[in-house]
C-alpha cells in the first residue's frame, strides 16, 4: 500500500510536469502563429511585387514557421493525451489502493476473528479436558462401587456359609471392612 501511495504521488508529479509544459507551449503558440502570419504576409507581398528571390526566401521561412507551428500544436495535443492517460492511470491506482486498503482492513478483521476463535477453541479444549477428567473420576467411582458391591456379594456368600457351617473366625470380616474403607476413601 505504501508503494502504491508513492506511485500515486509520482503520477501526480508527472502530471504536474506535463501540465506545466503544456502551459508553456500554449504561451508560445501565439508567437508561433504570429510568425507564421508574418511570413505568409511577406510571401504574398513578394508575389505581388514579382520578387522571385523574396518569394523563395519568404516561402522557405513560411515553411519553417509553419513546421514550428504544426510541431508545437501536435506537441500540445500529444502532451494533453499523455496527461489524460496519466490521470486515468492515477484514478486506476487510487481505486486499486482503495481496494487494497479495504482488503487490508478485512484481513485484519479476519485475523482478529481467527484469534478469537482460537482462544474459544483452546478454552473449549481446556473445558473438555476438565470434563474428561471429571468423567474419568466418575468412571473410577463407578468401578469402585461395583467392586464394593461385588465384595459385599462375596462376603454375603461367605457369611451365609459361616452361619450354615458354624465357622466363627471374623478375620475375613475385618479385612473386608478395611478394603471397603479404603475404597470409600477413593
Amino acid at each position: 500500500i505504501n508503494l502504491a501511495n508513492a506511485e500515486v504521488e509520482n503520477f501526480e508529479e508527472e502530471i504536474l510536469r506535463f501540465r506545466e509544459e503544456v502551459r508553456l507551449q500554449k504561451k508560445g503558440l501565439p508567437k508561433a502563429e504570429a510568425e507564421n502570419v508574418k511570413w505568409e504576409g511577406i510571401y504574398l507581398k513578394a508575389v505581388e511585387a514579382g520578387d522571385e528571390q523574396g518569394q523563395e526566401e519568404a516561402a522557405r521561412r513560411l515553411k519553417v514557421s509553419d513546421g514550428k507551428l504544426s510541431s508545437l500544436t501536435n506537441l500540445i495535443k500529444e502532451n494533453e493525451t499523455v496527461i489524460a492517460q496519466l490521470e486515468a492511470q492515477k484514478v486506476s491506482l487510487k481505486d486499486g489502493l482503495s481496494t487494497a486498503e479495504v482488503l487490508k482492513e478485512r484481513l485484519a478483521a479476519q485475523k482478529t476473528s481467527a484469534e478469537l476463535r482460537q482462544k474459544a477453541i483452546t478454552r473449549g479444549a481446556n473445558a473438555a479436558a476438565g470434563m474428561t477428567v471429571l468423567k474419568e473420576l466418575e468412571n473410577e467411582v463407578e468401578r469402585a462401587e461395583a467392586r464394593a458391591e461385588a465384595l459385599e456379594e462375596v462376603q454375603g456368600k461367605e457369611v451365609a456359609l459361616e452361619e450354615k457351617y458354624g465357622v466363627t473366625d471374623t478375620s475375613h470380616d475385618e479385612r473386608l471392612a478395611a478394603l471397603r474403607a479404603r475404597l470409600n476413601k477413593s
